[in-house]
């Protein structure tokens, strides 16, 4: 019998006394003494019924029945059951005996032998091993089995598996309450007096094996028709059968015997198991690999293939990412891949019947990470099936909704303040729309891109047990890399089951396993590098590896600078992309999107450098988190005072004069406010910025060449700035590179070349005003000199040269024209002609320049303004904008302003000491230092850098009581240093009033005349007699050798040369020397009395203090006044009083006290009548000197006085002026007026002189003009 029911040709079997027989059909025939027993069908009523899980729905099996409708034919039951999944009205299959397969949309049944039904039972899910059929019953089917109550469908599953009574779980109408339930005709608790409704519940179908990718349903003591293949273990026929589409189950028949069946019905076998063939195991999940997110999808295969074989997954994702048309990547079953095409629609068409292939969809826009999850940005796009209409204000905000919600796919993007949430992932044009479309959760390990996914475990997993994740995750990175391309298995990832135990996962197929968790690999984790940079007063942050959209004009620039440079002018232009090397292009997006190998520049503001950082500036915003409370008045003293605070991250302007300190880079917005965010550390270095970067470096050496140090780096990187990028310090030794990126690099550090340090400073040489900018030249240069003193000395005389060109530190070249061009390395000194000392600042004055004003008050006099300047660190300058109105500027916004201004920049502090001007520089230090020998205090060092003028420009402050020479101008930013850079020679103005001649003439050293002409005279008398006999005269030049006349009497500051003025007719009267000048008269008067005659008038203002001269308005009435200044009145004479004068020998002498002719010192006297005497009968005596009271010296080869050295005492950082008491004293000095006697009847009176009043301490420069 057992025979007989294998062989489906055999009719029954022939009974003959102790012999079986098989019989061929059912022909019968009489035959004494023999028994037939004619084979009928299967008795299947101890039987349950067959389900099978395929496609999403349980289908359940009948045997000898077929459905009275039928639809369709096919050959295969795998189409068949598709078309039914596919068709709503569709109930189920029916299977012929022809094996043809017929679908129907009636459930009516009827019995036919040799036929087979499918009926579409429920949806179908896996669960703990088991298939779960969802449907609808009534109520009164259910009973419920015990009390207790379940809050989720999960945990009423796995309480159901664990229970044997369990026949399926069900949720309470109406509440959220998930309760085991039992099926039976006992009635279950009813709701409402209505007849029985129908509830939804979720029933055990049968015992389901997961492998090779399919749902296996286990059937005890059952055996298939039709085997046609034996293998020796259940794997390797499970494993062909899941790839065999002829092939519906496995048997087996034993330990080693498994047999492949065609057919699909189960009969019953003792001691054989039925492996039925379900569904297969679909999975789907995203991974991240580089700037993409792609969609894998198991067991899919893609159609359209093009291109040829790529070893291994990284480059086939990496080829499809930078191909437009390509949708996807296939793996096969030979573990290689291949690149497919879009197809209509511009969609990935997928094939669900590649049991040996894995895809991976391409999903349009570039990938980004928030709240823990991938998502693909996608610009120009808009989502289907809108969730809610409720728009939420921030994609934050959005993104934590939509993370949180099953049904949210993706989110769209309307405005900069709408978000709303969309149920499908599926993308149609629009607008300025963008989307993110949902992935999965994603986590950053071992520099890879994970993929976790609960309750799912590998179905093929690896052997090797970890005991922490890292390293599993470590294990699994290195053996994909190893394997894959070598046709052997690889890791896909790696799997957490109870405990700390972690295994690596082979192949993308998961299956269901309550309580695992599995981690999918995807790329290599994508390292954002960024930075901050400079250029022409802009800054820029670096973001790679990242791109920017909207080119604003096409156009391709070689380099970076190139580029920042016209995206600087450009208005339109927010940023810059390199795109690949050499390929710059300007953009207009400030939204950087992910892009392999590009790199973009966001210009984020306008920079300024101070305090050794970068500050960006950003208007209408205000950063949030006060520093202190403290106010500062100018932006420099804020951003100064912000760079040496550790916590304070930048500075916020509410108002003019109000710049407070910031402890946040978040920023608010807030209107008329503007705000500077600190930025990466910079430091100043052969004409560069050089921006620091911990831990990175640039990518690629520009020579392979090591420098031991920074300094000689730096060097070579500046001289070759065209190419080199920055320098890279890699283990002690310093390169310098090429290339515009940077990669995180531990324990390395990198400084990025910057912009020029472009520098304007104002300093006074040989009496004029030199704007000193770097680094530039100019041009039509003619002379060199190898001392910068000696070169503007030169310039200073030569009405032809408008400056001087430093190329190197022994090369100071004239120049003819002002014309500047970059040059690194070069200073240019550009002669300003004028200048104004005044408050212990130089101005130098400009002319048809204005500043931006600072503030609305005006100013009626130069004084006020400079004053009010002075003490405003926002002050740069004043203008004067209109007779009697100065406003105050800031020197950022220097333009050109409308004929007739007038501008003064505030230029440094003025420091006087050792004869020279030094101008102090507070928080920079020098170039190039002299030698390294330090000095204890400011006074030793000006000393000594003063007594080596070829060689010291300045000196430099340190640190307390380190003082340090340097040889160069060249200046720099350094905190806590302070530069005091040598200028010009001490300007010792000297002033008096001689009589010669019945001339007045005012005597000024260092001065000039214009328009010198006639011969020169060895005699001062000879010139000065001569020249008042001329009327066109205007006084006398003295060179240190010789006399001229000159025609101009307006004196102009020369070095080593002094003038003679001719004012008028002199008288000495009393003690002094009056100048008489005729229709004028003198402004303010000193009093209300009034004298008949001048010798009264006179007497009086020589013994007042305060009286500077008499005039006479009328015969018999003059008036004393208190201002040298005068204006024209027809008729009246004035009366100036001079320099003080005593009568000796028929002589008038000016003594002055506390100042000494220069000259040859000859003759010894004792007394002050006998060199007197002597001096004036000796035509080439211009003088004596007081030494002592028996000590008087003869002084010949001189016309001019200066003052004695005066020193600044030890330690001191401010000049001050020694009191009268303080210096060697006893010097005095008389110059006698050759020829001219003068008969006094009231003899000599009390000296009386016109200086500069000097007060100790301080010291009162004169106003030059």
């Amino acid at each position: 019998m057992q025979k007989c029911l294998a062989d489906p040709d055999c009719g029954g079997v022939t009974e003959d006394g102790s012999k079986f027989y098989t019989n061929e059909g059912y022909k019968l025939s009489s035959s004494s003494g023999k028994t037939v027993y004619i084979k009928g069908g299967e008795d299947q009523s101890s039987l349950e019924p067959v389900s099978v899980p395929k496609y999403g729905y349980t289908w359940t099996q009948t045997a000898t029945y077929q459905y009275i409708h039928k639809t369709g034919n096919w050959g295969n039951l795998d189409d068949a059951l598709r078309y039914c999944v596919n068709h709503k009205g569709c109930v189920g299959i029916t299977k012929m005996p022809n094996n043809r397969y017929h679908a129907s949309h009636n459930p009516v049944m009827i019995p036919a032998r040799g036929h087979n039904v499918y009926t579409k039972t429920g949806k179908q899910q896996t669960y703990g091993g088991m298939v779960w059929t969802t449907k609808d019953i009534t109520v009164d089917e259910i009973v419920y089995i015990d009390g207790i109550k379940y809050t989720t469908e999960d945990d009423a599953l796995k309480a159901c598996q664990k229970n044997k009574k369990c026949k399926g779980v069900a949720i309470i109408p109406g509440t959220k309450i998930w309760r085991v339930i039992g099926i039976g005709k006992k009635k279950g608790p009813r709701t409402g007096t209505g007849p029985s409704k129908p509830i939804k519940v979720t029933l055990k179908t049968s015992e389901v094996l997961a492998s090779q990718s399919t749902y296996w349903t286990v059937y005890a003591d059952r055996t298939l028709g039709s085997s046609f293949r034996t293998f020796n273990s259940l794997q390797q026929a499970l494993k062909f059968c899941a790839r065999a589409r002829n092939c519906n189950g496995i048997t087996a028949q034993g330990k080693s015997k498994f047999t492949a069946h065609h057919g699909a019905e189960p009969t019953s076998s003792s001691g054989k198991t039925a492996y039925l063939k379900g569904d297969v195991i679909r999975n789907s999940y995203y991974i991240k690999d580089s700037h993409m997110m792609y969609r894998v999808s198991t067991p899919f295969g893609l159609n359209r293939v093009y291109g040829g074989w790529v070893r291994n997954r990284h480059d086939a994702l990496y080829r499809c990412q930078h191909q437009s048309y390509c949708a996807g990547v296939s793996e096969y079953g030979n573990r290689k891949f291949r690149t497919h095409r879009y197809g209509s629609g511009h969609r990935a068409e997928e094939d669900h019947n590649r049991m040996n292939e894995v895809s991976f969809v391409k999903i349009e826009g570039e990938a980004v990470i928030s709240n823990g999850m991938s998502w693909s940005r996608v610009e120009r796009k808009s989502l289907f099936a809108a969730i809610s209409n409720h728009m939420y204000p921030s994609i934050e905000a959005a993104i934590t909704s939509c993370s949180s919600n099953k049904k949210c796919k993706g989110i769209t993007q309307w405005s900069n303040s709408k978000f709303q949430l969309f149920g499908s992932s599926r993308t149609q044009s629009r607008g300025n729309a963008v989307s993110y479309i949902k992935g999965s959760s994603v986590t950053v390990a071992q520099g890879k891109y994970w993929t976790p996914i609960t309750g799912y475990k590998f179905e093929v997993q690896g052997n090797r047990k970890f005991t922490t994740r890292g390293d599993a995750m470590a294990a699994c990175a290195v053996n994909s890399k190893k394997n894959q391309g070598s046709g052997r298995s690889y890791c896909a990832g790696i799997m957490k089951k109870s405990g700390n135990s972690y295994f690596m996962g082979d192949g993308y197929s998961l299956i269901e396993e309550a309580g695992t968790t599995v981690w999918m690999l995807g790329g290599d984790e994508v390292k954002f590098t960024t930075a901050s940079m400079s250029y022409n007063g802009f800054s820029y942050d670096m973001i790679k590896p990242m791109k920017l959209s909207g080119k604003v004009d096409g156009r391709r620039y070689t380099t970076r600078k190139s580029a920042m440079e016209h995206c600087n002018k450009n208005s339109r232009c927010n940023g810059i992309v390199r795109e690949r090397p050499y390929h710059f292009y300007l953009v207009g997006g400030t939204t950087p999107t992910p892009a392999d190998n590009q790199i973009a520049y966001i210009k984020s503001g306008s920079a300024v450098m101070i305090s050794r950082a970068i500050w960006t500036r950003k208007d209408g915003v205000e950063l949030k988190g006060a520093y202190g409370s403290r106010k500062y008045t100018s932006r420099d003293s804020a951003l100064t005072a912000c760079g040496g605070a550790s916590g304070c991250k930048g500075v916020t302007k509410y108002g003019s004069g109000d710049f407070r300190l910031r402890s946040s880079t978040t920023t608010a917005s807030k209107s008329g406010a503007s705000s500077w965010i600190e930025g990466d550390t910079v430091i100043e270095e052969d004409d560069f910025y050089w921006s620091e970067k911990d831990d990175y470096k640039i990518d690629t050496k520009l020579s392979g060449h090591a420098y031991p140090n920074k300094a000689a780096a730096f060097k070579e990187c500046a001289r070759r700035h065209t190419q080199c990028s920055g320098v890279t310090m890699t283990g002690g030794k310093y390169y310098i590179m090429r290339g515009a990126g940077l990669t995180k690099s531990p324990k390395d550090k990198t400084y990025l070349l910057g912009d020029l340090v472009k520098t304007t400073d104002y300093m006074i040489f040989a009496n004029k005003a030199w704007t000193i900018k770097g680094p530039y030249t100019m041009q039509n240069c003619y002379k060199a000199y190898n001392n910068m003193y000696q070169a503007v000395d030169r310039c200073a005389e030569e009405s032809q040269c408008h400056g001087v060109t430093r190329t190197h530190p022994y090369h100071f070249a004239l120049c003819r024209n002002r014309r500047l061009t970059e040059r690194i390395g070069s200073v240019v000194y550009l002669k300003e002609e004028k200048y104004v000392t005044y408050g212990g600042y130089v101005w130098p004055e400009f002319k048809d320049k204005i500043y931006s004003t600072l503030g609305t008050t005006t100013y009626t006099s130069e004084s006020d303004a400079m004053n009010a300047c002075k003490n405003n660190d926002a002050c740069k300058g004043i203008s004067l904008v209109k007779k009697n109105t100065y406003k105050l500027g800031m020197l950022d916004d220097i333009k050109k302003g409308s004929t007739g201004v007038t501008s003064y920049i505030k230029g440094d502090e003025i420091y006087t000491a050792a004869r020279h001007y030094w101008l102090k520089k507070p928080g920079y230090t020098l170039d190039r230092r002299l030698s390294n020998q330090r000095y204890t205090d400011l006074n030793s060092a000006l000393i000594r850098c003063a007594s080596r003028l070829r060689q010291c420009m300045g000196v430099v402050k340190e640190g307390t009581n380190q003082y340090y020479l340097y040889r160069d101008t060249k200046v720099s930013y350094e905190q806590g240093h302070t530069a005091y850079i040598m200028s010009d020679d001490e300007l010792v103005v000297t002033t008096m009033t001689l009589s010669s001649n019945s001339v007045s003439w005012t005597f000024k050293n260092p001065f000039t005349l214009t328009g010198e002409y006639g011969g020169w005279y060895n005699l001062k008398d000879q010139c000065l007699h001569q020249c008042a006999r001329e009327r066109h005269c205007g006084g006398c030049i003295y060179n240190g050798r010789q006399y001229r006349r000159a025609r101009g009497s307006t004196p102009h500051p020369k070095k080593r040369q002094s003038c003679f003025i001719k004012t008028g007719s002199s008288l000495s009267f009393r003690g002094y020397t009056w100048t008489l000048i005729t229709d004028s008269q003198l402004i303010g008067y000193f009093n209300n009395k009034v004298y008949t005659s001048k010798n009264s008038a006179l007497r009086v203002c020589g013994r007042s203090a305060g009286c500077k001269g008499v005039t006479k308005e009328r015969p018999r009435r003059y008036r004393l006044n208190s201002s040298t200044t005068y204006k024209t009145v027809k008729g009246r004479k004035i009366w100036i009083q001079g320099s003080q004068t005593e009568t000796l020998e028929d002589f008038d002498w000016t003594p002055k006290s506390n100042w000494r002719l220069t000259g040859r010192e000859t003759r010894r006297y004792t007394k002050k009548w006998q060199a007197a005497r002597a001096c004036a009968r000796w035509q080439y005596c211009n003088g004596y000197i007081k030494y002592s009271e028996t000590d008087y010296r003869l002084v010949v080869g001189s016309g001019f006085a200066t003052r004695r050295e005066s020193l600044l005492t030890s330690g001191e950082d401010t000049p001050s002026v020694p009191s009268p008491s303080s210096t060697k004293t006893g010097y005095s000095m008389w110059s006698p007026p050759r020829d001219v006697r003068v008969t006094s009847a009231g003899g000599t009176t009390p000296c009386r002189t016109l200086w500069t009043p000097v007060s100790a301490g301080t010291i009162s420069t004169v106003t030059l003009s």
